[in-house]
């Protein structure tokens, strides 16, 4: 009888460390998918403010952040496929900006973890060369969560003079 019992409490001690350990592993899962996604819109404007151009191209306008999927985004470069133009404040007030085929960064989030807004259509940034300016003056905040759950959710925000948060 001392046995079963003994086995009974290990086995309710043991149902509720699995518990705890998948409630840990989602809620480091949209952590670190925050915080990498953070990372990567940072790394798109660290890029426009370095001037850095790709290979092969000589006159490019910046560097943009978008989601391809739900659970995809990628960071891009981007021109006015219009005119061959090489001053930098063209590229600011010109509205024919197209992004380019090739991606600079693809990253996923992490397992579990999808964007739940905004919609896809509206996920994109640009940082302008020289100085990374933004291509909008209020904020854009990207909330991801683990799918199934409401309370594991994170939000990076990017308000309008660049600064990103992760909240």
């Amino acid at each position: 009888m001392e046995l079963m019992i003994v086995i009974a409490i290990i086995g309710i001690l043991s149902t509720i460390s699995i518990v705890s350990f998948n409630q840990t592993r989602k809620r480091a899962n949209v952590d670190t998918s925050a915080d990498e996604l953070a990372s990567a819109i940072s790394l798109a404007k660290e890029y426009s403010l370095q001037g850095k151009m790709p290979q092969g191209e000589n006159s490019i306008c910046g560097y943009g952040f978008r989601f391809t999927s739900t659970t995809e985004y990628k960071i891009f470069y981007y021109s006015d496929k219009t005119l061959s133009v090489t001053d930098k404040d063209y590229c600011k007030i010109k509205a024919n900006l197209v992004d380019s085929n090739v991606s600079v960064y693809t990253q996923k989030l992490k397992t579990g973890v999808t964007l739940t807004s905004p919609n896809i259509s509206s996920t994109k940034i640009y940082f302008n060369i020289p100085r990374a300016d933004l291509s909008f003056s209020s904020a854009v905040n990207y909330t991801i969560k683990y799918t199934g759950s409401t309370s594991l959710t994170k939000t990076v925000s990017v308000n309008g003079a660049g600064l990103i948060e992760t909240q």
